[in-house]
């Protein structure tokens, strides 16, 4: 948010067109937390935010200020772009130097595609370290904990969370896990 703020405040040379985009990208959640960083969600609110200004603006029959007005708003979208783009570039190489220790509730192939990706993907900033299951799963090289001792591994580990690949867990099990995670500040 604090690049796009100074990224459009030297685009548009305007406080007031500043915070609006930003109040407006806020409200149609640009900034809220995200593992997978795409610029294909952005893009879209930025289009669309650009034609919800245009639109009048050609329904008006280009009012006086119109080349204006596109010459700022023009830049402004190329500036959201530009600093979405370094940004998503900056927290991915942070994400690739800082990854954090997930454990993997599931024993089911999901949770075997799970694993894979997340070793496969370390923009993500996630490394497996173990599974979370009550049944044996085969072919494993990562612990597995049952679901009785999986919060104090966790915790010992000091783990960011769990990553749930839903299957034949027992609900409450799963239930107790995630709100204890939950009451502990971690991710879920």
């Amino acid at each position: 948010m604090a690049l796009d703020a100074v990224v459009l405040y030297l685009a548009s040379s305007s406080v007031w067109i500043t915070i609006m985009v930003l109040v407006i990208s806020a409200a149609l959640g640009s900034y809220r937390h995200r593992y997978t960083l795409t610029l294909s969600e952005g893009d879209g609110r930025y289009v669309i935010l650009t034609a919800a200004v245009m639109v009048p603006m050609f329904v008006l029959d280009e009012p006086p200020g119109s080349d204006v007005l596109f010459t700022v708003l023009v830049l402004v979208l190329v500036s959201l772009l530009v600093s979405r783009t370094v940004g998503f570039w900056l927290v991915k190489q942070i994400r690739r130097r800082r990854r954090h220790r997930v454990f993997i509730v599931g024993s089911g192939h999901i949770a075997r595609v799970l694993e894979r990706v997340l070793v496969e993907h370390p923009d993500d900033g996630l490394v497996p370290v173990a599974f979370v299951a009550d049944v044996e799963i085969p072919d494993v090289d990562l612990p597995v904990h049952s679901f009785g001792e999986a919060f104090a591994a966790l915790r010992e580990t000091d783990g960011l969370g769990l990553v749930c690949a839903f299957g034949p867990e027992p609900p409450s099990e799963l239930h107790a896990l995630v709100r204890a995670c939950e009451e502990d500040r971690r991710r879920v």
